[in-house]
């Protein structure tokens, strides 16, 4: 444990000795004491900001990791309050730091949130997210490593749908087929309206070949309404209806397209190949 641990550790065991009631009689100066303390824990955690350079390594990721997931493995952990409060705090500095795409530090608070409160779903998921960008910069195994991360967010509430598409989408990058729809699919029968569920359901589908075509044609339909994903949903009809050798309804679901985004290149492309293969017939 570093120094700095242990002297957070010794601020957590004088605040929990003050906050007895015991001790303070006044339930008012109790709150107003416990919520001093928690500023100031925060504030000294946050202070602790690593340079590029002392990030945690492998080595460092692998014991939290390990002690997560002991936390985990054995019996619920008492967590107090201040616990929670302190590793809320750092939760929300770990969405600031992800909101400026610096996903390595947000990862840092995210770990430190969950070594403070093992059972914080939202920091798990958040930290899976945070390794999907790291990945999609090149770093493939934060794929894997996301996935992990939240599968223990699905460990601790297995009815939360934007978890299963989350993962889902990483099994998806990994080429974990078979793994992204079971997950996907689990997303879409607990929420009937994740949209990006679909989306991304609907793309696999398209890529496993022609015989998925109608499959994927069925979820992609759901998808045309949202304001979100209407363009990627229109755009992957008309491009399986090319595909499937049907122009017309291909080249009506590509001007749907370019209704919502006149720049879309896919959509160009294709518009000019149909328009050609007409004028040549």
């Amino acid at each position: 444990m570093s120094g700095f641990m242990k002297y957070f550790e010794k601020v957590k065991a004088f605040t929990r000795s003050y906050i007895d009631v015991r001790h303070i009689v006044n339930a008012s100066a109790a709150k107003i004491l416990s919520a001093a303390i928690i500023a100031l824990v925060t504030f000294l955690l946050y202070k602790q900001i690593p340079n590029k350079g002392s990030l945690p390594t492998d080595q460092t990721k692998h014991t939290e990791t390990s002690q997560q997931h002991d936390a985990s493995s054995s019996q619920p952990p008492q967590i107090t309050e201040i616990d929670k409060a302190v590793a809320d705090s750092l939760l929300e500095k770990g969405i600031e730091y992800a909101s400026k795409k610096n996903y390595e530090l947000a990862i840092f608070y995210y770990d430190k949130a969950i070594v403070l409160n093992p059972l914080l779903e939202r920091a798990f998921l958040r930290k899976g997210n945070a390794h999907k960008h790291l990945g999609d910069r090149g770093s493939k195994n934060d794929y894997i490593e996301g996935i992990e991360s939240i599968s223990r967010a699905i460990d601790i509430n297995d009815q939360n749908s934007n978890s299963f598409c989350a993962r889902g989408i990483l099994n998806k990058k990994s080429n974990n087929t078979e793994a992204a729809i079971s997950d996907l699919k689990r997303a879409v029968e607990l929420d009937n309206e994740n949209i990006q569920a679909l989306i991304n359901l609907c793309n696999i589908y398209k890529n496993k070949g022609e015989e998925w075509y109608d499959q994927a044609l069925l979820v992609c339909t759901q998808c045309t309404t949202s304001k979100d994903y209407a363009e990627s949903a229109f755009s992957e009809i008309a491009f399986i209806y090319f595909k499937k050798g049907n122009s017309d309804l291909a080249k009506s679901n590509f001007q749907e397209v370019l209704k919502i985004n006149p720049d879309n290149a896919r959509a160009i492309k294709y518009l000019n190949q149909i328009n050609n293969q007409i004028a040549k017939s």
